[in-house]
């Protein structure tokens, strides 16, 4: 959905896709030579531990297990090399209780976060309806708060939101954060008409590692057990 959104969109922008597994993200970002982002997006899922009180974003490994990474551990994955300079500008948090990983995006110098709210998990189809306006909106040469008030919007005004409840549009698009509150978000990541008008392409996630645990084909014996 994100990809048939950007194709409408032309800009000077290059998006990177990767798999949010630890290891790889931490070496790539460690490069000097890769190029710089001003936006980060995390497109997974979160958690929040009450006994903690602390919330999660969820990495893998390299066999598909996952790791759910506190804001600390979040911080050090994404600044490897403790850079002092901040890098991101923009982070965009595509993950349920997401708002609770706003001390590691402080703390990585983010001054816009997009969240959902720290307690409440949200519908797939209303974080498709507002993150395609987003960037439609943000690489046209939107400001934050505009591209954001967009995307919400697109959220309160989805046919197929409100297909499931005539208050879910209203529900959903209240769940969707910008961050810090008392920013000044008024800020423009794309300013004036690019010089080629060249489509925005979101490339294709690399493709998992292989082979999988596949699961047996058949159970042999035990069929006793099995029915029980």
């Amino acid at each position: 959905h994100l990809r048939a959104a950007l194709g409408q969109v032309t800009a000077p922008v290059a998006f990177t896709t990767m798999i949010a597994e630890v290891d790889a993200v931490g070496a790539f970002l460690t490069q000097s030579q890769r190029p710089r982002f001003s936006v980060l997006h995390f497109l997974g899922h979160g958690a929040w531990d009450e006994s903690r009180t602390q919330g999660y974003l969820v990495f893998e490994d390299l066999a598909g297990d996952h790791h759910g990474l506190a804001p600390v551990s979040v911080r050090a994955a994404l600044n490897p090399n403790n850079l002092k300079e901040p890098e991101f500008r923009v982070a965009v948090l595509s993950a349920c209780h997401s708002e609770h990983m706003l001390p590691a995006m402080m703390a990585l110098g983010i001054r816009h976060v997009i969240a959902v709210e720290g307690d409440q998990s949200v519908y797939m189809l209303a974080a498709e309806a507002f993150f395609q306006r987003f960037y439609q909106a943000l690489l046209s040469g939107a400001t934050v708060q505009e591209a954001f008030d967009g995307g919400r919007n697109a959220v309160f005004l989805s046919n197929k939101l409100r297909q499931l409840g005539e208050a879910v549009p209203r529900i959903e698009a209240a769940k969707f954060k910008l961050l810090p509150a008392a920013e000044n978000h008024d800020e423009r990541l794309v300013s004036g008409a690019p010089e080629t008008a060249i489509p925005v392409t979101l490339p294709r996630l690399p493709q998992p590692p292989r082979p999988f645990f596949d699961p047996p084909k058949q159970l042999i014996g035990r069929q006793a057990d099995l029915r029980k």
